[in-house]
């Protein structure tokens, strides 16, 4: 028996992913956001997290500000620590979202079968 592990329901999303890193700043005391941007390709997304078509391995527990489109032409960012990570794949989990990005999620979800 397959013991299904996900908090919630993933939906198809295979916009592209504007990521950048986030590391503590040198004082230790607030994190930066890095100015280098990596583009991914989304594979599915639920309220929990996202998980992006890599090409090489990301660091567990690395946190990474996204940038994505939920509803056309309202991109939102978001934060979200990489929980796991392969060669080809990455899941992430969302440890920040906006208010706005709660609902746009919401209603992405909603409008997708």
């Amino acid at each position: 028996m397959i013991v299904e592990k996900r908090l919630s329901r993933r939906a198809g999303y295979t916009s592209p992913v504007d990521a950048y890193q986030v590391q503590p700043s040198r004082s230790g005391y607030i994190f930066e956001v890095s100015n280098e941007q990596e583009r991914f390709p989304a594979v599915d997304i639920s309220h929990t997290g996202i998980r992006l078509a890599t090409s090489r391995v990301l660091p567990i527990s690395a946190i990474l500000k996204l940038k994505m489109a939920l509803q056309p032409d309202k991109p939102v960012d978001v934060f979200a620590r990489v929980v796991w990570s392969n060669q080809a794949q990455t899941g992430l989990k969302f440890i920040v979202l906006h208010e706005e990005a709660k609902q746009d999620l919401s209603v992405y979800m909603t409008q997708v079968v």
